[in-house]
């Protein structure tokens, strides 16, 4: 499972990902985007939206550990 992920670095809480976020799942915490990973449907419409390019896709370490096993067994 891949999910969207913010650079503290890089984002400077612009809003737009929230604005457009059809889930309702960005929020701003202090400094920093908080994602609902329980409300993301994975559209990735953040990513696109953000004129700063501070988000990024990362897949989980559960989704990487199967990717691995499943990929020795072929």
């Amino acid at each position: 499972m891949r999910k969207p992920v913010a650079d503290d670095d890089d984002c400077v809480l612009y809003g737009e990902c929230g604005k457009y976020c059809p889930a309702k799942a960005i929020t701003q915490e202090g400094k920093r985007l908080r994602f609902d990973y329980e409300k993301c449907i994975r559209c990735f419409c953040c990513l696109e939206v953000c004129p700063h390019g501070a988000l990024q896709i990362r897949e989980t370490l559960p989704a990487r550990l199967v990717r691995t096993i499943i990929g020795r067994k072929a």
